[in-house]
This record gives structure tokens, sequence and C-alpha cells, in this order.
């Protein structure tokens, strides 16, 4: 015979943690084959949050990111957003745009969540989300390092490397002239001839290149064989022009010809490790170095959905982290007048679906759900360029479809069970 539990000694609370009362009709819902409730969720992603924070700071403190000095914005900590905000974000965001008018009336309405908490100097945000009767979780890794190079200073050094690397041209423009003035007056053409020296200066246009003077090839002739193998070899085409005019022509081109072929190995240009060939060129290794700390392409942070029903089609990823963007968004407007200009974008904040083990039954997504958050929160892989342009592909295969077996969230239930029944007797802290 089947009876309800409701208005039983089962609805009464038998521990509360950090705000999050549990009953005994709580504890039922960690029996095989059933469906996680808030309750369970909420206490679970809590109590591994304190026990994370805690061994973190008995360590002393959090990582400092690589490749640069470190600020609140790197992160420290974790912040649990509750399983009712997600859908507070979608009844809120309506399909909305992300228009500023937009994200005020959201942040006006969901900004009590984070009441005293900066979420931009977190190391993770942890979105449980549930929805259709599907638990999946979304975790966003490092935002404030997004809303960092939006800072008045990293913009003021952006501004500063400009004019750094124009200078670098100009200086650069300027040993070309003083090399070809140079390679001009000792010229052993000029005595052969008997011709005056000649400025090349005339035949260079504004970048300090040689101007053709047709859009013909042009071959030098002349019969000295020390000038002939000054020149890279070339043969006279149906398009070549044979220049013969005067020894003064003949010389000018020799050493444009000659100053041509120095500058392929004298001058070599840096480029950004991020940027790749579409990038900017950089006069010296220095300015390159500095472009990457500050490069739109370097991005250390992101966004990550992870869901164990993937075949349900439940939850669509592009969905989820185009809402939470939208959020972001919106919390970020307090930032407007130090980082003016931030915003969250699909290119900016990238996100994507993890690719992790999927469950082969309906009702174990929640505990799923709990072992990817719990694994994310425990040992967070390092989160850097290649990461992010790899979607999680690393070398320690964190994320796969075989990182962990159906026996881990069967166990999963029980030790869970067992924490709760250790916490409520007093045998186990936090």
């Amino acid at each position: 015979q089947i009876q309800s539990l409701t208005g039983t000694s089962f609805d009464k609370t038998i521990f509360t943690y950090q705000k999050v009362p549990l009953n005994e009709h709580d504890l039922l819902r960690l029996r095989s084959m059933t469906y996680l409730n808030d309750s369970i969720v909420n206490f679970y992603l809590k109590y591994v949050k304190c026990q994370v924070e805690a061994a973190t700071a008995s360590t002393g403190g959090a990582a400092k990111s690589e490749g640069g000095s470190w600020d609140d914005f790197d992160g420290e900590g974790i912040h649990i957003f509750p399983s009712y905000c997600y859908t507070r974000i979608q009844s809120s965001l309506n399909g909305n745009r992300n228009s500023k008018a937009n994200r005020d009336r959201i942040w006006k309405d969901l900004k009590s969540w984070t009441k005293n908490v900066d979420i931009f100097k977190k190391r993770l945000l942890v979105f449980p989300i549930n929805d259709s009767l599907h638990w999946t979780v979304c975790i966003v890794c490092n935002p404030g390092r997004l809303i960092r190079r939006y800072s008045k200073e990293v913009i003021e050094k952006k501004q500063n490397l400009e004019l750094k690397q124009k200078q670098a041209v100009e200086e650069r423009k300027r040993e070309r002239r003083v090399r070809l003035e140079a390679l001009d007056a000792s010229s052993p053409l000029a005595n052969q001839t008997g011709v005056a020296p000649l400025s090349l200066t005339p035949i260079l246009d504004g970048a300090g290149c040689v101007q053709p003077e047709s859009g013909h090839d042009v071959v030098v002739v002349d019969d000295k064989p020390e000038t002939m193998q000054s020149i890279e070899q070339a043969k006279p085409t149906e398009q070549s022009t044979v220049v013969t005019d005067t020894p003064a022509a003949r010389k000018c081109i020799l050493l444009a010809k000659i100053e041509a072929a120095a500058n392929k190995k004298k001058e070599v240009q840096w480029q950004c490790e991020y940027c790749g060939e579409a990038g900017p060129k950089y006069e010296t290794f220095d300015l390159a170095l500095e472009h990457e700390s500050t490069c739109d392409e370097n991005i250390d942070w992101c966004m990550i959905h992870f869901d164990s029903g993937k075949h349900f089609k439940l939850h669509k990823s592009t969905e989820v982290l185009g809402n939470i963007r939208k959020y972001l968004n919106a919390a970020a407007a307090d930032y407007e007048s130090t980082h003016p200009g931030v915003i969250f974008t699909t290119k900016n904040m990238p996100g994507f679906s993890a690719a992790v083990p999927q469950q082969d039954n309906a009702k174990d997504c929640g505990v799923y759900m709990l072992e990817m958050a719990e694994r994310m929160m425990r040992n967070t892989p390092q989160i850097d360029n290649e990461f992010v342009k790899k979607k999680g592909a690393s070398k320690n295969n964190f994320f796969g479809s075989n990182s962990f077996n159906k026996d881990v969230i069967v166990q999963k239930r029980d030790d869970i069970h067992q924490l709760i029944q250790r916490l409520r007797r007093g045998e186990t802290s936090l």
C-alpha cells in the first residue's frame, strides 16, 4: 500500500547545513533509481565548496595565474548558485536581447543573490540546472580575467604598445636609409663608371620599400662578373624590361636589389603566439611579448556545460551558455565606470559542452551532475589558452566519456547518505 509522506515525521527537518534544511524525505532520494531533489544537490555542492576552500586555505591560498602578476581578478574561491537560480535567469530573460536596458532590468531583479559577493573575483561559478526533470551543471572558470582586460590600465598599456611599435617602425626606416646611403657612397660601380653616387631615397615608398618603375621584372645587363654575382640569378622573360640606358640607372637598380636581398636577412619581425599569421607583426621580440600579455586571443577563462544525458536533448548547451552570459553581462554593470565597455560575448567568453560519461537511465542525472561538479571543484584543470581552444581536451584526459564508470555513481549515492548521517551526529566537521 502506497502512503503519502507529506505531513508525517518524514517532513520534519533532521539537519540543517548552511541554511539548507534536510529531512527524511530528502534522504529517501538517495536510494537507487531515484531522482535527486534540490535539497540534496544544494547541500552537497555547498559541502564540497567548504572542503575545497578549507584545503586551499591550509596550503597558502589559490595558485597564481601563469605568466603574469596575480591579482583579485585571477579568482579565489568558489561561488555556488542555488538550484533555482538558473530557472529565474530563464524567466527573467524570456528571450530578450542582450541590450543595456534588459541587463539593467535583469540585474535589478537578481542582484540580491550575490549580496556582499563579487562573483568576478571568484575562481569558479557553479550553476546547477534543473529543467525538464533533468539535472546538468554549468561552471564558469576565471570570469574576472575577462573583466581585467577592460581595465583602464590594460587599455592604456595597449595604446602605449601601439606608440612603441610606431617608433620602432620609424627607427627601422631610419636605419635602412643609413644603410642605403652608406652602400651608395661606397659602391665600386661609381668608380668603375665614373658616375657620381646617387641617392636611393627617391625610389623608396612610405614604408621604406623599393618602388618599382613598372609592373615588369627588371634585369640589369652588365658584363662585370663581380656585379652579376651580387644580384640574384634571373633570366629575362617576355614581361621583362632590359635597362641599359645609362650607368646611373644600372647603378640605382643594382643598389636597390642588393639592399632588398640584405633586408631579407637583416629585418626580422615578431608575431604574438596567440594571434598567429593573421595578427599584427612587431619590430622586436620584446614588443611581441608585451602584446601577448593583453592579446585578445589569449583567453584563459571559459564556460563549461556538463550534461550526462545529451541523448535526451533536454538542455541545449548553446542556450544554457547564452543565458548565463546575459546574466554575467548584467552583473558586470557595476564595473562600467572602471572597466568601460566590458561585455561578455560568444567570442570573448567561449563555452563548450564537455565530453563526459553518459547515464543509461532517466534517474541518475543528479548524481552524475554532482560527480562532475565535484571533480571540477576539487581538481580544477589548468585553464589556459590551449585548454580553451581544444575545449577541454588535455594531456591528463580530465574530460572524456570514460573518465569514470557507473560504479562511481552507485557508490556516490551511499557516500552522500553516510556523510549526512555523520554530520547529523557531529562526527564530521564542515
